[in-house]
């Protein structure tokens, strides 16, 4: 093969051709495995065909050649990002940096990466620099809103991402982090118009294929509207308080969500059907996604739908549990959750081990119940002793269930997940183990929060430290203490 042949994977690449590029790039490795500038041609279309695991390994090929080749390297780190290696894509981009300290586009993703990984300090000092390497860069701007956002500091967030708008109104992601920045600060209205843009862009959430109209707030007068619960179960028992006021502009009620909802949801008044994702979705006129909803009742903190509960377990199945739990002791009953599913995200953020609630232990008088589900259910067949836990995991078979045990409880607490909009939801006492930095929808700094009225708030008071809060949440059970103290 030519040694020219380079030039032509080049014009497939230019071409977005990458499988003829690939393809080229690799048959020429094969007479020259050491040629630098091909394993760098096919670390980028492996990269461009998110084939990221083959872009890093022809990248770090070509570094072990030369190490000396910041580009490189931060291209390396890009791709580290992207199979979810953040530690190694900051030693990347740390690389590159030291050999050019002058790519600006290292710097925001050096941010980006600092951020991700909870470093916020680090994280606003890299993207300020990308800003002074370059100073009208947008991207950089909202990195460094986002972080301050995470920081607490929307205050100082907010300008960043309008700043970065003014530069490009195009861009998603300063739409998104100035989204999060105003629902975090609590200026709902503002938030939710911007929270749209999660709808737009390739990696945009996705709703089921819905040929209807999208509902714009008008009057419904007798048609049926969809309403799309786009996200996770707690997003929807979060905003399906909606119901009734989506009701009052006369509409049917039709929801779409995941099955373990649906025979709870059904039984709300106003739903005519609440059928599961994945299946046929019956005839509608209009459709609606769930976190929309405030939007389309322009919802501040002055006028959210707050009253609980709005959701009922069935009665049959409470009366059933309160038969299975026994005659009552003096010992209030406290359902426990510790984790979320390991599906999100952020997960390891949200979710601890049941050993971390061992000082729970050291207080008399009290009955806990696991109300956990999932992998981490399996934690209670051997809890940390000596604390007592009674398993309900194999009798609770969807929310219905859940909501039903709840109702048999006196306190639950959990981290942040669909349990504890389940609680908040059905008006029980709720004490919500939260992360720094926090979802936006729990604000920022406060113990209580307007979508929830029976929900308190145990906030860490550094990122990843649980420790100050578990003795918070002992402390206030053993003096009975209704709301947590302010950190």
């Amino acid at each position: 093969m030519p040694l020219n042949s380079l030039d032509d994977a080049r014009e497939h690449q230019k071409a977005n051709r990458l499988a003829e590029a690939e393809s080229i790039c690799r048959k020429f490795l094969k007479t020259q495995p050491d040629d630098i500038e091909a394993l760098n041609l096919l670390g980028t279309v492996l990269r461009q065909s998110r084939k990221f695991s083959g872009a890093i390994n022809a990248l770090r090929k070509s570094l072990e050649l030369n190490p000396a080749q910041a580009d490189v390297q931060s291209d390396l780190g890009t791709c580290l990002i992207q199979s979810r290696q953040p530690a190694a894509a900051v030693d990347a981009f740390r690389a590159s940096i030291a050999l050019n300290p002058n790519l600006a586009a290292t710097h925001n993703n050096l941010g980006a990466c600092l951020r991700f990984l909870g470093q916020y300090d680090q994280a606003v000092a890299a993207c300020q620099k990308a800003i002074e390497l370059r100073p009208n860069y947008a991207h950089a701007m909202t990195n460094l809103g986002a972080a301050l956002s995470d920081m607490g500091k929307s205050a100082e967030a907010i300008p960043m991402h309008l700043k970065a708008l003014e530069l490009d109104p195009q861009l998603r992601e300063p739409h998104w982090n100035l989204a999060m920045a105003c629902l975090r600060a609590g200026d709902l209205k503002r938030g939710f118009f911007e929270y749209e843009w999660r709808l737009k862009g390739p990696d945009a959430v996705k709703l089921s294929d819905i040929s209807q109209p999208r509902w714009d707030g008008s009057p419904l007068n007798g048609k049926t509207i969809l309403l799309h619960g786009e996200q996770g179960m707690g997003d929807i028992l979060q905003f399906v308080r909606y119901v009734p006021l989506v009701a009052a502009r006369g509409g049917k009620i039709v929801i779409a969500c995941h099955i373990e909802l649906c025979p709870l949801l059904r039984r709300m008044p106003f739903v005519e059907q609440a059928v599961p994702f994945n299946t046929p979705l019956p005839p509608c006129d209009v459709f609606c996604p769930m976190m929309s909803l405030p939007l389309a009742f322009e919802t501040t903190q002055v006028n959210i739908p707050a009253y609980c509960p709005y959701l009922q377990p069935p009665r049959d199945l409470a009366k059933s549990w309160q038969q299975r739990l026994g005659s009552r002791s003096a010992a209030p009953r406290v359902g426990l959750v510790w984790a979320g599913g390991s599906k999100y995200k952020d997960d390891a953020l949200r979710s601890l081990h049941l050993a971390d609630l061992a000082p729970l232990a050291q207080l008399p008088g009290f009955e806990f119940h696991s109300l956990q589900k999932g992998p981490a259910a399996g934690e209670a067949t051997h809890p940390a002793a000596p604390l007592r836990l009674i398993d309900h995991a194999d009798q609770l078979n969807d929310f219905a269930d859940t909501a039903a045990l709840m109702a048999n409880l006196d306190l639950v607490i959990s981290v942040d997940t669909a349990a504890a909009h389940l609680a908040g939801a059905l008006g029980k006492p709720v004490w919500l183990l939260l992360p720094t930095p926090a979802d936006w929808r729990w604000m920022l700094h406060r113990v209580d929060n307007p979508w929830y009225p029976t929900m308190t708030l145990f906030r860490q008071t550094s990122p990843g430290k649980w420790n100050d809060v578990i003795g918070r949440i002992a402390q206030a059970l053993a003096t009975g203490q209704r709301r947590a103290p302010a950190v």
